[in-house]
């Protein structure tokens, strides 16, 4: 019987353990020294060439600068996104679900196959890295299916 195979999102979702808690502030914390360390060398790359820079082209140097300025903005951004992150992380009540992200799976399509339902998403549930619960069907559709533009076809 012919089939396609398409792939679809899977969910995964992880039951809050102390374990994960600490998995989970390793991985914000981590991310958050990164983000220094970029900081850190943002500010020492730049301060070195301003000093050379202004003694040559006082113009450059201060469109360099407003550039700098940009750029360590977006990382205090990040910085404090990643802050916010940690502090969600401490909030997390243990035994509740937690949405890891999204995997992508394959699935077999075969003519006679109810579509939305083959589509329909999948979850997998993990405690401390055990699948615990594999879940079909739950939530609504995660791709929208929208039909290609088409010409007239003549048969």
């Amino acid at each position: 019987m012919d089939s396609i195979t398409l792939k679809r999102g899977v969910t995964l979702i992880a039951i809050v353990t102390e374990d994960l808690k600490e998995q989970l502030t390793g991985e914000v914390a981590a991310a958050i020294d990164e983000v220094n360390r970029n900081i850190q060398q943002l500010e020492t790359q730049s301060r070195r060439y301003l000093l050379e820079l202004q003694r040559t082209n006082l113009q450059q140097a201060m469109a360099l600068r407003q550039r700098v300025d940009e750029e360590r903005q977006k990382h205090a951004s990040v910085k404090a996104e990643l802050e916010q992150q940690l502090t969600a992380v401490g909030d997390l009540e243990l035994d509740t679900e937690f949405r890891r992200g999204v995997l992508e799976g394959t699935v077999d399509v075969k003519p006679g196959d109810e579509l939305l339902t083959v589509l329909n998403r999948a979850e997998i549930v993990v405690k401390d890295g055990i699948v615990q619960e594999i879940r079909y069907g739950s939530g609504e559709l995660p791709v929208s299916i929208e039909p290609p533009a088409m010409d007239l076809i003549e048969r």
